[in-house]
């Protein structure tokens, strides 16, 4: 990016009858910006299950652990201090005058990405829908995914997991036309994966923070039981687990036929519906075989 950044003042020192193709070099600059950006998305073979996870959580904004990680994105990036709200400024500053898409292309990903770092996810979203249509008018689906993978940091943020899916289901027809196509929708499974986990995490923390508040309402006697009673609970399968939350039956995820069918007065199940065959029709045209 450093490299990216003194050839972009180098451009803008050069007038158009010093160099009539400006825009042409400031284009391919700004797509290999977008390649440059695409090409970190990618899980690391030389990484454990835990490395990898730590590489998606470091891209996506999520909180790192303490050990060091010797993978290359981690260590590429520079400790220095940004001052987000300056760099926001100058950012938006250059993005009113700008007229190469490829380039607002980049200065609106820079506004989701900084809009993040802020929490300010509601805005964050809407330039990284900006990134995505201004892609999808050019015709570039690296910048696209660019712009998918910023709404994906906002949304994974967040916990939004039903969000995290949608943006994956979308991005699975647009990763074919990319080059490395199973690399990529590798990173979106895994992304899926770590949503997937930290909902049954933190829905595991709901549950015993309840089973607390149940405990405290009773006297020392019958805590010590309701404490066993939860831990043999807690090791039933989820389909066959009472649950100390407030919620619905939900009938149909039993896996129960005579619960599926809701044919509770039947002593047998039926079997599957058989359906008529189909009347024999004849090759000679004209004749025709009737049932009489």
């Amino acid at each position: 990016m450093s490299h990216a950044e003194r050839l972009q003042q180098l451009l803008d020192m050069k007038r158009p009858r010093n160099l009539p193709d400006k825009d042409i070099y400031i284009d391919r600059l700004y797509r290999a910006v977008g390649e440059a950006y695409f090409c970190q998305h990618r899980l690391s073979y030389r990484l454990s299950e835990r490395g990898n996870r730590r590489r998606i959580a470091f891209l996506m904004g999520l909180p790192v652990g303490r050990p060091k990680s010797f993978d290359s994105v981690l260590c590429n990036y520079p400790y220095k201090f940004v001052d987000v709200k300056k760099a926001l400024t100058k950012v938006s500053a250059t993005l009113d005058m700008c007229e190469n898409s490829t380039m607002r292309c980049w200065l609106m990903y820079e506004m989701s990405r900084m809009l993040t770092t802020q929490k300010n996810y509601a805005l964050s979203k809407f330039y990284a829908k900006r990134v995505q249509r201004e892609a999808q008018e050019i015709s570039n689906a690296t910048w696209w995914l660019n712009g998918l993978f910023a709404l994906m940091s906002g949304e994974m943020q967040q916990s939004n997991i039903n969000e995290v899916r949608a943006a994956v289901e979308e991005a699975y027809e647009y990763s074919k036309k990319v080059q490395d196509t199973a690399q990529v929708q590798a990173f979106l499974r895994k992304c899926v994966e770590m949503m997937e986990d930290e909902v049954q995490i933190e829905e595991r923390k709901i549950i015993e923070k309840r089973e607390r508040q149940i405990m405290d309402v009773m006297d020392p006697v019958q805590s010590v039981e309701a404490r066993v009673l939860f831990k043999k609970m807690s090791a039933l399968p989820r389909g066959r687990r009472f649950s100390v939350l407030p919620q619905k039956t939900d009938f149909a995820g039993l896996k129960a036929e005579r619960r599926r069918r809701c044919q509770l007065g039947l002593t047998v199940v039926p079997g599957p519906v058989r359906t008529l065959p189909a009347p024999k029709k004849s090759d000679t045209p004209g004749f025709q075989i009737f049932d009489v």
